[in-house]
């Protein structure tokens, strides 16, 4: 027997579908399944069954609603969800919030262009599904909050218009770097985790104007006290400057620990020497490694490099002579030159 909400439907050629509650359980109970003349219904753009606590496997049949927009399966007991709906190639907006899903099948949004809206929120996900660059670029809004993640996948450049994302209450141990390129967010939520830190580089996405992280072991106490003050403009201020500090930082460091490299050109008349000079272990056996000198004056050039070396004993049974030779800078394309630099190494 057709259920009346649906014989409602496919009568009066109607474009939504809502099946929820009670009444609904009641019939699940005794037919054990959901009317299959739902997925009849190829009019509905919308389609909503929830509070369904005997749902927890939706038929295969769901793909061939292909001009459903708005797929709203909320606070069942789904299981798992049919590859099939990667078939809803206009849905816009997806709903599975409030079941009990662990996994979901890899390519699911994969055909899903139109996709701007995603709801996963409290369910019991251990890994996010895959986005895919050109094919979920409408993507706006992502929910992912109260589940059981600790990594994402790579969110590609391409979701230009992801604008919020929500991972509170999670198991996020390390902040999510792969987040850190979408210059379009505006949300970020990711209370009641397990981060320590929260990298500065958030301050460079510019559209962002809320971030949320609560209740957090943040080992920085100053950003931890602002947090839970809701002080969202000083955050991010915060951020910024540990940001500016930390590329003056990095800047000084890599000036320092530029290798310095000088072409000398010989004076008239004066011979150029090749020369490689080479520091080794006092004792083959010394497993710490030392600090040495490799100096290159070859071809008119010096180059003075230091870099640290560890000898271990696998290497030294099978290269007992060599066991890091670096060189710059080397002209091997005149004529000679080649030969010149083998009869070099073959007297060490």
């Amino acid at each position: 027997m057709v259920w009346p909400e649906v014989e409602q439907a496919l009568s009066n050629h109607r474009y939504e579908l809502v099946l929820s509650g009670d009444k609904i359980n009641k019939r699940l109970e005794a037919e054990k399944s959901l009317d299959p003349t739902i997925w009849t219904l190829k009019r509905l753009n919308f389609l909503e069954i929830s509070q369904c606590s005997l749902l927890e496997i939706l038929p295969e049949d769901i793909g061939k609603l292909i001009n459903i927009s708005t797929l709203t399966l909320t606070s069942n007991k789904l299981l798992q969800i049919p590859i099939e709906i990667k078939n809803l190639e206009n849905l816009r907006h997806l709903n599975l919030s409030n079941n009990q899903l662990k996994i979901l099948p890899e390519d699911l949004f994969f055909k899903l262009n139109q996709l701007e809206t995603l709801n996963l929120s409290n369910n019991l996900l251990e890994q996010c599904p895959l986005f895919y660059g050109d094919n979920n670029k409408k993507l706006a809004i992502i929910n992912l909050s109260h589940n059981q993640l600790q990594i994402l996948p790579d969110f590609p450049q391409q979701l230009e218009n992801l604008s919020q994302i929500d991972l509170s209450y999670n198991q996020f141990q390390i902040f999510p770097n792969t987040i850190l390129h979408l210059n379009s967010l505006k949300i970020i939520s990711i209370d009641s985790n397990q981060l320590t830190e929260i990298p500065n580089e958030l301050s460079q996405l510019h559209k962002l104007k809320e971030l949320r992280f609560k209740s957090n072991p943040l080992k920085d106490n100053r950003l931890k006290k602002l947090m839970e003050q809701d002080k969202i403009k000083p955050v991010l201020e915060y951020l910024a400057k540990q940001w500016n500090e930390q590329q003056k930082t990095t800047t000084a460091t890599t000036t320092t620990a530029k290798p310095v490299a000088q072409k000398q050109k010989p004076k008239e008349n004066e011979q150029v020497q090749d020369k490689i000079e080479i520091l080794h272990f006092d004792q083959p056996g010394d497993l710490k490694g030392r600090q040495s000198l490799f100096s290159l004056d070859f071809f008119k050039n010096f180059i003075l490099i230091f870099i640290l070396v560890t000898l271990l004993p696998r290497v030294i049974n099978v290269r007992p002579h060599i066991l890091c030779c670096i060189v710059r800078h080397i002209d091997l394309a005149t004529p000679g030159n080649l030969k010149k630099f083998l009869n070099l190494q073959v007297n060490f």
